[in-house]
């Protein structure tokens, strides 16, 4: 019979440690994973680099002895040197994180939510003070529950602090409700001396709308042909705006793809989703494979944003069609801890 790891051990065992770790504590959960993680390697370094937002969340001390006498009391039958080692990441991890200074956040209100279908919410913020990202960027967003998530920034920042999110999925937020905002980080890296061709699948669309209004402030806009992509057409909960957009923009070009031709029961579609009469109905298929049949695209810079699995099979498509991998960047929004990464 195998021996088993430190880190295998307190997977089998993770509701013992977060119990005698961690207690009560609020990121408990999250804790658990990390100490897992943290068990057979040296995280120390990730934490540095991110102790500012972990910080940011109140988690700015860990109690390594704490920890360390769990771990010591779930894996006795384990080898002295695995548990001793599992014990110095452990310590060397929490130390990372003394004296964090927590990043800034600035309080924002919730003026407006709107659902656009079931699974998709609009909600519009006015922030205390100007927000600092760059179009294409991420911010961290703790809602009044202390819920924390990253989200895109569906307007560039600007003086007055207004701010716009399109949230997937479950989203409580209230009219009044105060929010936190941190700063920007991701983004997508790309020429701006080539034309583009932006794929915005469902709730993507936050990521790169930004970086179309940026452009009207150019005096020789590149060609941008934006591929909305939806599971059903009640999901194009932005089409109707990006068809106002393009009205206004000879350069821009609007193309709605779907994986299914007509709504589920349950998609609760609204106006927004509608296209003027005479536009292009939807193209009906996997976003990347339906632009994939119009060629390699391989004069443009590809930028990709959505879920992960549908950010992927585009990426793939277009570059098995001939796209430049360099000429590719995407961001999805399955954000995943570091420890894990």
């Amino acid at each position: 019979m195998n021996t088993p790891t430190v880190a295998q051990r307190l997977a089998d065992q993770r509701e013992a440690l977060r119990s005698a770790a961690f207690g009560h504590h609020r990121f408990g959960e999250q804790l658990t994973d990390a100490t897992i993680a943290a068990s057979e390697r040296d995280l120390s370094q990730q934490v540095r680099k991110h102790a500012p937002a972990i910080a940011a969340c109140g988690i700015d001390y860990v109690d390594a002895a704490r920890i360390s006498q769990a771990i010591r009391d779930l894996c006795p039958d384990l080898p002295f040197s695995d548990v001793l080692e599992a014990e110095r990441h452990i310590q060397a991890t929490a130390k990372a994180l003394e004296g964090a200074v927590p990043e800034p956040l600035i309080r924002a209100r919730v003026l407006h939510t709107e659902k656009r279908a079931r699974r998709i919410t609009v909600v519009r913020l006015a922030a205390e003070s100007s927000l600092q990202y760059q179009p294409g960027q991420y911010v961290p967003v703790t809602d009044i529950f202390g819920n924390r998530r990253y989200l895109f920034p569906a307007i560039p920042a600007n003086d007055a602090g207004q701010v716009e999110f399109h949230v997937f999925g479950e989203c409580n937020a209230r009219l009044g409700d105060q929010w936190l905002i941190g700063q920007g980080r991701g983004g997508f890296s790309y020429d701006p001396a080539l034309d583009n061709l932006l794929i915005a699948h469902s709730t993507g669309l936050a990521a790169l709308r930004p970086i179309i209004l940026a452009l009207f402030s150019q005096p020789d806009p590149p060609r941008t042909q934006v591929a909305f992509a939806a599971d059903y057409p009640g999901e194009l909960y932005e089409l109707a705006g990006l068809w106002q957009i393009a009205s206004a923009a000879p350069w821009l070009m609007v193309m709605p793809i779907v994986r299914n031709e007509e709504d589920d029961w349950w998609v609760r579609p609204t106006s927004h989703s509608q296209p003027p009469r005479g536009l292009h109905l939807p193209q009906v298929g996997q976003a990347g494979e339906v632009l994939a049949g119009y060629g390699s695209w391989g004069d443009r810079n590809i930028l990709i944003a959505g879920p992960e699995s549908e950010v992927l099979q585009s990426q793939e498509a277009l570059i098995q069609a001939g796209a430049p991998p360099e000429q590719v960047a995407t961001q999805h929004f399955t954000f995943t801890p570091f420890w894990r990464s």
